[in-house]
């Protein structure tokens, strides 16, 4: 079965679709792993406060 060449349109589209999905994950892998240092930076800064009161 030989099925005919895309045509350049087609395969722009499918060339920027696939573009947009991968930016799109990258960019929530960004968001998702600040998210997540974020939480633990203020998790250990309220335990380091709570540490600095009990010393005190």
């Amino acid at each position: 079965e030989t099925e005919e060449p895309k045509s350049k349109a087609e395969m722009i589209s499918g060339i920027v679709v696939a573009g947009v999905i991968v930016v799109a994950s990258i960019v929530a892998m960004i968001i998702v792993a600040v998210v997540i240092q974020h939480q633990k930076y203020s998790v250990l800064g309220r335990r380091g406060q709570q540490l600095i009161s009990v010393d005190a």
